[in-house]
């Protein structure tokens, strides 16, 4: 598996920032006041580059359990079901089921180099059924290919890989928007059954989603939700190890984290904060990277995002932009509740403390701790720094300090993917709730 937490997002964070992390030590008052270093901040011409990219996200090993993951459970969305069928579906059952077709099922499945997938199938109610396919390939240019060959048999009117023995009268195209490419379908599959299906991709994912209708009604927007609930799913398990849902007893709060990486002199940073209310969120993203400058405002409300650069006006629809939709695993980057980040068993002895109003148990930490929060090893790494405070009664993590010296490759769980090259490097994470428990205002959606 891959670090818990990093796997894509902060490779959007390369540059020369200077930033002072005000870590806490244990026993003290997050917040109290600490040596500190000072810094000169140097900005790089940004002159003709771009400003903003994103590395593909489905690079790192993907395993069965991951796409499971994915899949929607059933349990809220536009799939929700009582009794969901959700199945892993390998490649030798695919070429099973495919040989018993007289199409190029089999071979599509070998010559794209189709390497584990899973299925879902959701009723819903007497009138309608949704489905949900997964397919990771060996890369991002196979699973185009396949996405192609997959939407071309589907309009011939030849089933597919997955399901060889369906057929479909007749087959029309509308345009998608979701992923890196996605193309949309709607299909007459049998007399008085009408199938509305998106085929997108993200990086070397393929997936499938489609509602199958007896009463003839329009899916398009109930497909185009199952796709966006799916692609979340995808960056947030490839991101954060597990999509988890909101809990609904959350209590509304502010939150602040700053990540800092010193590379001989060079500052590279992240700057998050927003608040919760109600169970939406707005978040604030501030980035200065190799490639320029750029700030970003997400709102997420209801489950749908939105997105807007500060002061162009009120935020657009996200829909199937992937870019910014990643940036959602930043917002924040640590779970609230100490337990989804592994924070609760690590120390034997604690120091009580109120952190911001909240009465608190502060825990300091080592190497092994860290390694096993990251759930990767940190070979060769220095932990100056790993103390975190969680609020007595429910653990919602209040607040951590972690700062680590070491190889850039080493310490990519911490950063993220694009640092691997800078050689010795010091992290310094600062992460902070405020206003735990009191009321803030409602998060509205524009307009």
């Amino acid at each position: 598996m891959e670090s818990r937490r990093w796997s894509l997002v902060i490779t959007v964070v390369a540059a020369s920032y200077a930033l002072t992390a005000c870590a806490a030590e244990p026993g003290l008052a997050p917040g109290d006041a600490v040596a500190g270093t000072s810094s000169t901040t140097t900005t790089p011409d940004s002159a003709d580059r771009p400003v903003f990219a994103l590395p593909d996200v489905t690079a790192r090993p993907i395993t069965a359990a991951d796409v499971i993951a994915m899949l929607p459970t059933g349990a809220a969305g536009m799939a929700e079901s009582a009794e969901p069928s959700v199945e892993p579906m390998t490649t030798a059952e695919l070429l099973t089921r495919a040989t018993l077709d007289p199409n190029d099922e089999a071979s599509d499945v070998v010559r794209f180099g189709r390497l584990v997938g899973a299925s879902g199938e959701y009723p819903q109610g007497d009138s309608s059924t949704a489905y949900v396919w997964i397919d990771v390939l060996v890369d991002a240019e196979a699973a185009h290919g396949y996405l192609l060959d997959y939407a071309g048999d589907a309009i011939k009117g030849a089933g597919g890989t997955h399901a060889p023995d369906a057929t479909a009268l007749s087959a029309d195209e509308y345009p998608a928007d979701i992923g890196e490419e996605a193309i949309g379908l709607d299909l007459d599959v049998t007399e008085g059954t009408r199938e509305t299906a998106v085929i997108f991709r993200i990086g070397r994912i393929v997936v499938w989603v489609s509602v199958a209708r007896t009463d003839q009604g329009d899916a398009r927007v109930a497909v185009q939700y199952l796709a966006e609930e799916v692609a979340d799913r995808i960056v947030s398990t490839l991101t954060t190890g597990a999509p988890t849902a909101p809990r609904p007893d959350t209590p509304d709060h502010r939150f602040d984290t700053s990540i800092s990486i010193d590379a001989g002199g060079d500052r590279y940073a992240v700057e998050v904060t927003g608040n919760v209310s109600g169970g939406n969120s707005a978040c604030s993203l501030h980035l200065i990277t190799e490639d320029g400058e750029r700030s970003e405002d997400l709102l997420m409300i209801d489950g749908i995002l939105w997105s807007g650069r500060p002061g162009a006006g009120d935020p657009a629809l996200v829909g199937g932009n992937l870019a910014q939709r990643s940036l959602v695993a930043l917002c924040p980057p640590w779970p609230l509740d100490a337990r989804d980040a592994g924070l609760t068993t690590l120390s034997a002895s604690a120091t009580p403390h109120e952190v911001n109003g909240v009465v608190a148990w502060g825990y300091r930490s080592d190497l092994t701790g860290l390694q096993q929060v990251l759930g990767a090893s940190l070979d060769g790494v220095t932990i100056e720094t790993f103390s975190y405070w969680v609020a007595d009664g429910v653990p919602w993590l209040l607040e951590l300090n972690i700062t680590a010296r070491g190889d850039a490759a080493e310490l990519e769980p911490l950063t993220g993917p694009g640092f691997a090259s800078l050689g010795d490097i010091t992290v310094s994470i600062r992460h902070r709730i405020l206003d735990l428990g009191v009321a803030l205002d409602p998060i509205l959606a524009p307009g």
